[in-house]
């Protein structure tokens, strides 16, 4: 008769913290005490499920090579506009807003390089600021404004999407905060459909399907969700006039908080 295997002793922070910061560099890598703690407190306090997820990470990581994924590689893609980081929310956690009608022609590797380097641009921009002590804020939020969506190339978004999701939940966990889906059509309808199965119900509970569609109600809904209205672009509700171009920083020490002590933590923007 098999055994049931031993459970894992209850762990403080502290040791949590030691043992995964010891697996992590017997990996040859490194990576903040916030992040090792989102992996061990998104497996549940389960240290070795949390050491395996970040092994997993690591190589994820050294094949993939995010860092490669910078402005000039992704320039096709966000020169467009059709992705990037604007504002933040009230905590600080970075916006990232998502225009279907402006999206470019592109392969499924062009879209999905463009949803890692906008990923790695949030993670610096909320490193600095906790490193500069303005914000814990490590999470991001989507606002994706679904005007224009067609299934013309819903083969190529559906390995898009599915990409986005897997890697966003696996190699940035417990990074997404909130993703508001607006203005949406019936054909984005059937998208979802296609890909909702592949979708647990605790990730689904982190999508917003937002009815308004004028700003007032969409400021009067986003201030409910945390938002500083400050820093929410204008055709959301807020008072951020749009963004236009994409700032290429080369590290995050160029990112500058445009905030004052008074003010809620706010990321710098993209425009």
């Amino acid at each position: 008769m098999a055994t049931e295997p031993e459970p894992e002793p209850i762990l403080t922070e502290a040791e949590a913290l030691d043992q995964l910061q010891e697996h992590v560099a017997s990996e040859g890598w490194g990576m903040t005490d916030s992040t090792l703690l989102r992996y061990y407190k998104w497996k549940g306090s389960r240290i070795e499920k949390a050491k395996k997820a970040i092994s997993e990470t690591v190589q994820w990581r050294m094949n993939e090579m995010p860092e490669t994924k910078n402005y000039d590689h992704c320039k096709a893609q966000l020169d467009t506009m059709a992705s990037y980081i604007h504002g933040c929310d009230a905590e600080g956690n970075c916006t990232i807003y998502m225009r279907a009608s402006r999206d470019p022609p592109g392969t499924v590797e062009e879209k999905v390089d463009t949803i890692i380097y906008n990923l790695e641009e949030a993670t610096k921009i909320m490193q600095y600021n906790t490193a500069i002590g303005v914000s814990n804020a490590h999470k991001v939020n989507y606002i994706i404004d679904l005007s224009g969506f067609t299934l013309s190339n819903s083969k190529r978004d559906v390995s898009a999407c599915m990409q986005w999701a897997s890697i966003l939940l696996a190699h940035y966990p417990l990074t997404l905060r909130k993703c508001y889906l607006l203005n949406y059509p019936y054909a984005f309808r059937m998208f979802w459909g296609l890909i909702r199965p592949f979708i647990s119900e605790k990730d689904a509970a982190l999508i917003e399907w937002v009815a308004e569609t004028e700003p007032a109600p969409l400021r009067e809904y986003f201030e409910k969700q945390n938002f500083n209205p400050k820093w929410l672009e204008t055709d959301f509700g807020g008072d951020l006039e749009p963004a236009t171009h994409i700032n290429t920083p080369s590290n995050a020490v160029n990112y500058k908080p445009f905030f004052t002590e008074n003010d809620p933590p706010l990321v710098a923007t993209h425009a």
